[in-house]
Order: structure tokens, then sequence, then C-alpha cells
């Protein structure tokens, strides 16, 4: 979890607009979570739950990672569309791979417009990964590029061959 909090971090600073930011965006709350499409520790997919966790950090920028998009074992829902509206934020999705009728991977919520999105595919390990970039359009007119990372989970005895 912490790998992926902080690759996002690091992206997120490394992309953002040369030169030293405008007042508007000085202070910008980023925040990255690991929804487990939706899944609580009691074994419910609860998206009002998940936007609950979500709106009480007042984030500008999410990045969530394990994100379905209309697969059967969340009821189909398109999830980042629906933590977007329960939010009142715009979103994008990036998809790993199909998975139950629909497709599985991470997404960007942001309260300013998401111009463009671009999925970059990453080297195969377990399961076929990407990182998500979205260009985010800053209220003063700035852009800034916010890349989304979730790294293969590699058990201690695969690192030992």
């Amino acid at each position: 979890m912490h790998r992926i909090a902080i690759a996002t971090l690091c992206m997120l600073t490394s992309a953002s607009a040369a030169g030293a930011p405008s007042a508007e965006h000085a202070a910008m709350m980023v925040a990255s979570y690991n929804i487990h499409h939706g899944r609580g520790i009691d074994d419910r997919v609860d998206l009002p739950r998940t936007a609950a966790v979500l709106k009480a950090l007042s984030p500008d920028i999410i990045a969530l990672q394990e994100v379905d998009h209309r697969v059967m074992r969340s009821d189909s829902v398109p999830q980042a569309d629906s933590l977007g509206k329960l939010l009142g934020m715009n979103a994008t999705f990036g998809s790993f791979f199909d998975y139950q009728g629909g497709e599985y991977g991470m997404a960007i919520l942001s309260r300013w417009p998401i111009l463009a999105t671009t999925p970059i595919r990453l080297p195969d390990g377990n399961e076929p990964r990407i990182a998500l970039r979205a260009d985010i359009a800053l209220p003063d007119g700035d852009t800034i590029a916010v890349i989304n990372v979730h790294f293969d989970w590699v058990d201690n005895d695969t690192l030992l061959v």
C-alpha cells in the first residue's frame, strides 16, 4: 500500500507544471486508495460507503486501484463513474484486463476537468498492469499530469528465487 501511495505522489509531483505553483493550486489534496472493487472487510460491495470514506478526506484528486467496470461480482456497475457521481467529481477509468463480463483496472477522479487519459502498459507480472495518466485542467489554466500506478503483488518466496 505504501509503494502505491509513494509512487503516485512521486509521479504527481514530478509531472506537475514547471516553476512555482500559483496561489490557486499551491495546496492540493491528493488521495490514493485501493478500493478492492468496493468490497469491505464485511465482504459487502458498498460504493456509498467507499465514497463516504473518500469524501471525509476532501480530496481534489483521487487515484483509485482495483476498480471494476461493469463486472458481475460488483453488480455490473461502472464503479469509477458511480464514485464520481457520488463525490461530484470527474472520473476516468483504465483497464488491466477483461473480467466477468466487464473490465478490471484503476481510475482517477478529479474535481477539475480531465482533459485526456492515457493508459500506459507495464510489464506483466502475475496480472497485466497499467499506469493510468490523466491530464487535468486546473482553475488557473495550468494543466497537470497525474499518474496512478498499482504494482503487482509478489510474495517473499518469489523474491527469493
